[in-house]
């Protein structure tokens, strides 16, 4: 990675910094008696564990099962570490250090707690949507920067020569 994009380097453990701290607070706070604090009709605090991916996605319960969404998270987190380190998009970079921070952020969580916490509990008309927390914010609004500034830009042109070859 070049100098000029150093401030990554700041950056991303800041965002996981904020993340992992806020985690922390949610899992010495938001215990009993302090179940759930109502924000609003769209969101609330609501500790949880998520023991699998995603919004709960490839839980394989207690045991041995739980070692399979630490490894597929680890996995993409090298892969996205990798991405960082070899974009050449300058206007992409942040937004993949987003992902790359959330990423990280979760990792550690379910290295130290066996599982992931979740406490921002989003609502629709207060009707429960998901429960998740700020690393998911950080890849939400990397992956819509990310992949979203391509549907919006297109493609990158490149000379036919380039695309025949396959660079």
């Amino acid at each position: 990675m070049e100098m000029r994009h150093a401030y990554l380097w700041f950056a991303v453990p800041g965002l996981i910094f904020v993340d992992l701290v806020t985690k922390f607070w949610a899992r010495t706070t938001l215990v009993p008696p302090v179940v759930e604090l109502d924000l609003g009709p769209f969101l609330g605090l609501q500790l949880t564990e998520n023991y699998g991916a995603t919004l709960g996605l490839l839980s394989f319960g207690d045991g041995p099962g739980r070692i399979i969404p630490l490894l597929v998270t680890i996995g993409l987190t090298i892969g996205l570490g990798a991405w960082l380190m070899r974009t050449k998009s300058e206007w992409r970079r942040p937004f993949i250090g987003l992902i790359f921070a959330g990423a990280v952020g979760n990792v550690v969580d379910r290295l130290l707690n066996g599982a992931v916490t979740d406490f921002l509990a989003y609502r629709w008309l207060g009707e429960p949507l998901f429960v998740g927390n700020v690393a998911d914010i950080w890849i939400t609004i990397g992956a819509i920067g990310a992949f979203g500034g391509i549907l919006i830009s297109g493609p990158t042109n490149r000379p036919a020569s380039e695309a025949v070859k396959g660079n």
